[in-house]
């Protein structure tokens, strides 16, 4: 029996060592067969979405918060590199920053979306802003965009009092 050494242990550790890590999560398919690439993403209603989304916001998780922002084609965590994604999260969550938040009104939006008003409060400060949501893949929601320039007061620092 031969000791393996040098350059051959290498490739054995090569491809060995990747079945050692932890399995993925199954693949998860529609009943039209559609995969769903992760299946923590999206949300199962329009509005789910977004109260994941600001959830998500308040408790500046960037991870969660990606797993629900994306297009019909899924979330942005499929089509962007991580660290950009995480980047874009934290900036987000900067204007998404609340005391409380509710649901004024939830409509048919374009096409498969539905258009969300959204009331926030940040202590003294209340504003609404449009949330538009989407249907993606597996029949998940997504937010895909929101009125951004309606919170920006939120993302300032508190004055002094």
């Amino acid at each position: 029996m031969r000791k393996i050494v040098g350059p051959a242990l290498v490739v054995a550790a090569t491809l060995v060592l990747p079945a050692c890590r932890a399995s993925a999560p199954a693949a998860v398919v529609t009943s039209a067969g559609e995969p769903v690439a992760d299946p923590r993403a999206g949300a199962g209603s329009a509005s789910a979405a977004v109260e994941g989304f600001l959830r998500a916001a308040r408790a500046n998780d960037p991870t969660a918060m990606a797993r629900l922002f994306g297009t019909t084609a899924g979330p942005i965590t499929e089509r962007e590199a991580a660290d950009a994604v995480e980047k874009r999260m934290r900036a987000l969550a900067c204007y998404l920053t609340h005391d409380a938040s509710r649901i004024v009104d939830n409509l048919v939006g374009v096409g498969q979306g539905r258009a969300l008003t959204i009331e926030l409060t940040q202590r003294e400060l209340t504003r609404r802003s449009r949330f538009t949501v989407v249907s993606g893949p597996g029949g998940r929601w997504f937010v895909e965009q929101f009125e951004i320039d309606k919170l920006s007061d939120f993302c300032r620092p508190a004055t002094p009092g």
